[in-house]
């Protein structure tokens, strides 16, 4: 016979191995910053885990979002709201003001896509700021592209680097 303690103990066991087998083991997302001076506009693209995402609405919002069927209005200001508070690009000491352009699912993941218009005619000095799900995941790992005039510079945001001082020169 099995006792009341065993059937307590083992519940918890199974929903933490459960949890375990249904998540990923990395957790990683990759941008790709495209800045051209000439025409002033800055083109950035975020692609990050779709369910990596929905789990973070859902703790720090309390909302639930599904991307499998399309998205909402709802779920575009949620996830654009999300990504401009915790991923920020800074030109001459100016924070830029980013538009999300589109937002695509594919293969598990989310691919959101900004433009900015830059107002300032040169670029003196950029700072890029990625926190994205570092509130989450400790073993988070950002990835970025940075292209500008042809050159293209990588950089790691984790938990323990999540700004960045970009040579323009």
């Amino acid at each position: 016979m099995i006792s009341i303690f065993t059937v307590l103990c083992f519940k918890p066991v199974c929903i933490a191995i459960w949890s375990i087998l249904n998540l990923h083991p990395v957790h990683v997302s990759v941008t790709n910053i495209e800045i051209d001076t000439e025409t002033r506009k800055i083109e950035y693209s975020v692609r990050i885990f779709a369910d990596d995402f929905a789990y973070a609405i859902e703790h720090l919002y309390e909302k639930s979002v599904r991307f499998d069927d399309g998205i909402s209005e709802m779920e575009r200001e949620t996830v654009t709201g999300y990504i401009n508070s915790l991923f920020k690009i800074i030109i001459n000491g100016s924070k830029c003001s980013p538009e999300c352009q589109k937002i695509e699912t594919a293969d598990n993941s989310l691919w959101i896509h900004f433009d900015i218009q830059m107002t300032e005619i040169e670029i003196t000095s950029l700072k890029v700021v990625n926190r994205l799900l570092l509130d989450l995941f400790v073993d988070q790992t950002n990835l970025t592209i940075i292209t500008m005039n042809g050159k293209q510079m990588g950089y790691t945001f984790n938990y323990l680097n999540q700004e960045a001082e970009i040579d323009v020169n």
